[in-house]
């Protein structure tokens, strides 16, 4: 009797264990789960909210520079045809690079990117109503001046915000190598808890039969 009540306090014992290791085991699965959704949004992230950008914000440079020269090119232009065609050809600018711009817009952004685009459209507003007075003949000095100066701080602003891009990408990917080592801890840890209830199991069964052999004597005794 005394030598069942031991082996029934070893089982609790172990049942006990093997509850918490159990436990221990869901947890961290959960914990794994969560860095593994982490990881793929952070992917995802890396590709649809920096790589892509950047290319729209190279494109939307490159349109810039073209707004510099469609300008130089309407300032010297001396017939009204000619004039027409550069307004058109500077609408299409326009438009191409707004329909980046939105596309960027609609990405995520953080707070630094948010602070730079309020002044990117501050200066394509102010480049816009530039060029819509180009034609005045009293003020196309001082017209002009501002609108080669909005083009220069466009460009500034685009190379802040390709910059970011850049920072926030080396800080995505930092982030998803340390998620990544997590992960991989978590998978050892839970691999070294399933052996270890193996052990508690197999103890368990040995246990076992060692006390049935025991009784199978008492009672040929």
């Amino acid at each position: 009797m005394i030598k069942w009540s031991l082996l029934f306090k070893e089982k609790m014992k172990a049942a006990i264990v093997l509850v918490v290791l159990m436990l221990a085991i869901i947890v961290s699965n959960l914990i794994e789960e969560r860095i593994t959704s982490r990881n793929d949004y952070t992917i995802s992230s890396i590709f649809e909210d920096r790589l892509q950008p950047s290319t729209d914000l190279y494109e939307m440079r490159t349109l810039n520079e073209q707004r510099q020269f469609i300008l130089e090119e309407y300032l010297h232009a001396d017939n009204l045809n000619d004039k027409k065609r550069l307004k058109d050809k500077m609408l299409a600018v326009h438009q191409k690079f707004d329909e980046l711009l939105i596309k960027y817009k609609a990405t995520f952004l953080v707070d630094e990117e948010q602070n730079l685009l309020k002044k990117l459209n501050n200066n394509l507003t102010n480049f816009n109503n530039s060029f819509a007075e180009i034609d005045n003949p009293e003020s196309q000095k001082e017209v002009t001046k501002s609108a080669k100066s909005s083009i220069t701080l466009i460009n500034n602003d685009l190379g802040a915000l390709n910059k970011l891009q850049s920072k926030i990408g080396k800080q995505l990917l930092s982030d998803y190598k340390k998620d990544t080592y997590y992960s991989s801890f978590l998978n050892t840890f839970q691999i070294l808890l399933s052996f270890l209830i193996g052990i508690i199991i197999l103890r368990m069964v040995v246990n076992s039969s060692l006390m049935n052999k025991f009784d199978k004597k008492i009672n040929l005794n």
